[in-house]
């Protein structure tokens, strides 16, 4: 059965599962597990985890303040993809920060990603704008936004 789980500042199954971000994919290479870590000392920063009997099934990090949230990352593992586990902690992740008086989430995706964009749609973002050229490899990014009333 899975599980969904806020985690706080430092918490060690975020800081046991870094290491392993890397051999996942290449994407997350580029954000140390100290700068993570650094960004969970704030106030308004949280990381959603999925379990299923103690392993880790993805994560997600989201950063909130005077009522507006960012999802900063979500990852699933390829292999775990497909199970509707973005979709737990997207949906588990947005019941909280409405529970905290946030009232407006945004968050950005690659172009290319299909499944990803399918899903925030499903959840109920509405594309705002793109910023062209945005990623590392040229890559264009989409800005969603979601109302959470």
């Amino acid at each position: 059965m899975k599980k969904i789980k806020i985690c706080l500042p430092s918490y060690k199954d975020l800081i046991s599962l870094w290491p392993d971000v890397a051999n996942w994919s290449q994407d997350w290479a580029f954000w140390p597990i100290e700068e993570v870590l650094k960004s969970l000392q704030s106030e308004g920063c949280f990381v959603a985890i999925a379990t299923e009997n103690d392993q880790v099934l993805g994560f997600s990090f989201w950063k909130y303040v005077a009522g507006e949230g960012e999802l900063l990352f979500v990852f699933v593992p390829q292999a775990g993809r497909g199970r509707g586990i973005a979709r737990q902690m997207l949906e588990f992740s947005l019941s909280h920060l409405k529970s905290v008086g946030v009232d407006l989430v945004f968050l950005e995706v690659r172009f290319s990603n299909l499944a990803a964009i399918r899903l925030y749609e499903a959840l109920g973002f509405n594309l705002l704008s793109t910023r062209k050229q945005y990623y590392k490899d040229g890559e264009d990014a989409l800005v969603y936004s979601r109302e959470l009333a």
